[in-house]
C-alpha cells in the first residue's frame, strides 16, 4: 500500500513538472524576455531539486525511526533485526524481484537430547535447520542472490546450501575467505552466483536456500523468529511458515505471530492470529507488506513433554 501511494505522489509531481514545462515553453513563445524566461526556468529546476530532496529526507527519516523502534520500545526489543534492515539499506541492492509464493521452514531437532539434562536449569543442544523456498517471477532476475543472516560464523558447526533453477540438488555455498569477529549479533551479507544453465525460460524461477547449525537453548524460555520480507523482494504475495520440533522430550507449546508495522502514525506490534499446531508443528500463512518499514516475528515456547 505504501509503495502505491508513493508511486501516485511521485505520479502527480511528474505531471505538475511536465504542465510546468508546458508553460515555460509558451512563455518562450511570448513576448517574456528571453532572461525572464531562463529565471523561470531555473526556479523551477530549483523547485524540482527541493522536492526531491525533500521526499529522500522524509524517507531517510522514517527509515530510521523504524530502525531505532526496533532497537528501543516498550514491548520487545530487537538487536539482530535493526542491524538487518539497516545493512540491506546500505548495499544499496536493487531488489525489484517479485516473489509469487515463499515458503519458511524451522526444525528444531532434539532428539539426542539427554531426557535427564532436562530436570536442570541448563542449556540443551539441538540441531537446527532453516529453508526458504521461493518462487520468483522470472524477470529482474539478479546475476547474484544474496541474504543477510546473523553471523553464522560464531557456530562452527553452520552450513548454507542453495539450489535454484532446474537443479533440484543442494549445493554448498562456500565461505567468504574474509573472516568476521565470532559476534551473533553481527550481520553478514551471504551471496551465490545464479547459473544461468539452470535459468528456463518459465514463468517463475525456484530460488531455495538452506542453513544449518548445532545450537543450544534454555527450555521454557522464549524463542524468537525473525522475518523481514522487504530482504527476499519488492512484493511479497504469500509466506507459508512451518515450525516443527523433534524429539520425544520436548514439545512445541505455542508459536505467536506478531506483525509490527505503522498505524495511525505510531509503529505497533499487532498479534497475528490463525497459527495451527498439530502435533509438534506450527504452521501459518500470511499475506505480508514487503516495504521497509513492516517486520515481523514468532515467539515460540518449548516445554518439556510430560
Amino acid at each position: 500500500m505504501d509503495n502505491n501511494k508513493e508511486r501516485i505522489i511521485w505520479g502527480c509531481t511528474l505531471i505538475g513538472a511536465v504542465s510546468d514545462l508546458v508553460a515555460i515553453w509558451a512563455v518562450l513563445r511570448s513576448d517574456v524576455t528571453t532572461r525572464e524566461s531562463i529565471l523561470l526556468l531555473m526556479l523551477l529546476i530549483i523547485l524540482f531539486i527541493l522536492v526531491y530532496l525533500f521526499h529522500i529526507y522524509k524517507e531517510r527519516c522514517e527509515f530510521l525511526e523504524f530502525v531505532e523502534y526496533l532497537f528501543v520500545n516498550d514491548t520487545k526489543k530487537f538487536t539482530l533485526l535493526p542491524k538487518i534492515c539497516v545493512a540491506l539499506d546500505e548495499s544499496r541492492e536493487k531488489r525489484n524481484y517479485h516473489v509469487k509464493d515463499m515458503c519458511v521452514r524451522h526444525i528444531y531437532d532434539f532428539s539426542e537430547t539427554d531426557p535427564a539434562s532436562l530436570l536442570k536449569d541448563i542449556k540443551v543442544d539441538y540441531t537446527g535447520i532453516t529453508e526458504y523456498e521461493m518462487k520468483l517471477k522470472n524477470k529482474h532476475i539478479p546475476p547474484i542472490y544474496s541474504c543477510f543472516l546473523g553471523n553464522m560464523y560464531s557456530e562452527p558447526s553452520f552450513r548454507i546450501y542453495q539450489k535454484h533453477g532446474c537443479n533440484t540438488v543442494y549445493q554448498t555455498v562456500p565461505v567468504p575467505e574474509d573472516k568476521h569477529p565470532a559476534v551473533k549479533s553481527a550481520v553478514i551479507k551471504y551471496s551465490w552466483e545464479l547459473n544461468k544453465d539452470y535459468i528456463t525460460r518459465g514463468d517463475d524461477l525456484p530460488i531455495s536456500f538452506k542453513l544449518e547449525k548445532q545450537g543450544r537453548t534454555r527450555i521454557n524460555n522464549e524463542q524468537t523468529i525473525i522475518f523481514y520480507p522487504r530482504q527476499y523482494g519488492e512484493s511479497v504475495d504469500k509466506v507459508y511458515f512451518e515450525i516443527s520440533c523433534k524429539g520425544k522430550s520436548i514439545i512445541l507449546k505455542s508459536a505467536d505471530l506478531f506483525k509490527i508495522w505503522k498505524n495511525q502514525g505510531k509503529y505497533i506490534h499487532t498479534p497475528i492470529p490463525g497459527t495451527n499446531i498439530d502435533g509438534n508443528t506450527a504452521t501459518m500463512t500470511i499475506t505480508p507488506c514487503a516495504n521497509k518499514y513492516e517486520a515481523y516475528y514468532f515467539n515460540l515456547h518449548f516445554e518439556v513433554a510430560e
